[in-house]
């Protein structure tokens, strides 16, 4: 209860000084903390409301940074198909938009190894887990990179990951669901 009531405190002064961003910011790092704590429900609820707000009044960086919350939390209840699909997505966008951010790139990449490394995907998942060590070498970025261990053989949910994913190649525009990712 303490730590909520320092994120409405840290919240509230954000938003009495017009600080738009940063008070969302509050709301997902609030989101991660229910995430953390098995409030799934809590954690998916702020962070769709959050998507939403984002959209409507052009926070892409926020709604970009929500749409990662929301691939941790589909990675931590094993959600693989639906976290490949947030990621993917948002990788879509990022790549074919003018919004341009490469730490969530790096971050959105790390998570998409996490998913294809959980789905013995090995190869796509060291060539996420390159990409996103690559980016951190570009910047300097200070990032732990956990290598993790996939499961056994028959603990692997399956799920279609066509070829069609992000590495082997170019989707068009048309593909980009709309309602998911359409910034002012």
């Amino acid at each position: 209860a303490k730590i909520q009531r320092l994120f409405e405190l840290a919240k509230l002064f954000a938003k009495n000084q017009m600080l738009h961003k940063i008070e969302k910011f509050c709301d997902l790092l609030m989101a991660q903390v229910c995430i953390m704590s098995d409030y799934s429900d809590k954690a998916e609820h702020i962070i769709v409301d959050i998507i939403q707000s984002g959209k409507n009044s052009g926070m892409s960086d926020i709604q970009m940074l929500a749409w990662y919350f929301m691939s941790c939390l589909y990675i931590k209840e094993k959600h693989y198909d639906l976290a490949y699909g947030v990621i993917n997505n948002a990788l879509i966008f990022l790549e074919k938009s003018s919004f341009k951010n490469d730490y969530i790139s790096m971050i959105l990449k790390y998570n998409l190894y996490k998913v294809f490394t959980m789905k013995r995907d090995l190869e796509k998942a060291a060539i996420c887990l390159n990409q996103a060590v690559g980016i951190a070498q570009k910047y300097g970025i200070v990032f732990e990179f956990k290598q993790i261990e996939p499961p056994p053989e028959e603990e692997v949910q399956q799920i279609e990951i066509n070829e069609s994913d992000y590495y082997d190649r170019q989707p068009s525009l048309d593909e980009i669901s709309d309602d998911d990712f359409q910034f002012e």
